[in-house]
C-alpha cells in the first residue's frame, strides 16, 4: 500500500494497484486487541473476523459498525472513502474516541 502511495505522489498515477487489491487482513477490532490467545478465541466467537480482501473492500465492509474495526481498518477505510464519509460513518462518539474532532467554524469540514 506503501508503494502505491508513493507511486502516486511520485507519477501521478497507482503502480502496483493489481498487487495491493489482492492484499487481505483481518479488521475486527476484538481480535486486534484480545490480550492473550484465551480472550482472542472468546472474541472470536462472538465477533465476525472481518477478513478483507482490499480489492473486495466494500463488499466486505457491509454490516460492519465503527466499534468493529480497529484503527488499521478505519484509516484504510477513509483513503478508499475519503474522511467527510468515514467521520459520517463514525459518528461524533467514535470520532472522539479515535481523536478526530468536527471542526466548529468554518466550511473546512475536519479538524485531526
Amino acid at each position: 500500500m506503501l508503494q502505491g502511495v508513493y507511486s502516486f505522489r511520485k507519477f501521478g498515477f497507482d503502480t502496483v494497484t493489481g498487487k495491493v487489491n489482492k492484499l487481505c487482513f483481518t479488521a475486527q477490532a476484538a481480535l486486534w486487541n484480545a490480550r492473550s490467545e484465551y480472550y482472542w478465541r472468546e472474541a472470536s466467537k462472538e465477533k465476525p473476523h472481518f477478513k478483507i480482501t482490499v480489492g473486495e473492500w466494500d463488499s466486505a465492509m457491509e454490516g460492519a459498525n465503527p466499534e468493529d474495526l480497529e484503527e488499521l481498518g478505519i484509516m484504510i477505510q477513509a483513503v478508499f472513502k475519503g474522511m467527510d464519509i468515514i467521520c459520517e460513518w463514525l459518528g461524533r462518539e467514535n470520532l472522539h474516541r479515535l481523536g478526530v474532532e468536527w471542526a466548529t467554524s468554518g466550511d473546512k469540514g475536519l479538524v485531526t
